[in-house]
This record gives structure tokens, C-alpha cells and sequence, in this order.
């Protein structure tokens, strides 16, 4: 099978490759594919956490992630009333 793979995505796994996320581009792009995830997911791991200093370094890349997020609305409503309501735009 062939795949194409944008130069930003290709670069994304290389950087995980270079990590030690994983040995080998096809390692990645496998692993990815098992799971229906991209292998750059911040967060996506291809094995459990073992010790304190591997979760305090994953929680750190986690927060570096979320701040380069954009903000959500302010008046953002996750109330259950608003998540069941079916629409994104309820503002009851």
C-alpha cells in the first residue's frame, strides 16, 4: 500500500522518530493507523507510563500543548442541559 504524507506531517513523524517514540517512520505510520490516531498526538504513547519522572515529563509536554491552543469562548456552557441539547449553539 501507498501513502501520501504532507511534508509537515512527514516531518512531525520524524521528529517523533528522533524522539524514541518510535524506531522507524513505518513504526509510526503503523502505530497511528492501529490506533486511529495520528502519532504526533500530544500525548499518544506506544508504551505505559513506568515512573514518576516519565509522568511529570509527559504532563509538562501535555501543558506545553494546551497553551499553544487557541482560547475557547468566554461564555462557553458545558452544562448537561447545553451537552444534550444537540446543537453547538444553544445558549440556554
Amino acid at each position: 500500500m501507498t501513502i501520501e504524507i504532507s511534508a509537515e506531517n512527514l516531518a512531525k513523524i520524524d521528529a517523533a522518530v528522533a524522539s524514541g517514540a518510535f524506531a522507524s517512520r513505518e513504526e509510526a505510520v503503523s502505530a497511528a493507523i492501529a490506533r486511529g490516531l495520528p502519532a504526533t498526538t500530544p500525548g499518544y504513547r506506544t508504551q505505559p507510563i513506568r515512573s514518576m519522572e516519565e509522568a511529570v515529563a509527559w504532563v509538562a509536554d501535555l501543558k506545553k500543548w494546551v497553551a499553544t491552543l487557541p482560547p475557547g469562548p468566554a461564555n462557553f456552557d458545558d452544562s448537561r442541559d447545553s451537552i444534550y441539547s444537540g446543537t453547538m449553539d444553544d445558549t440556554r
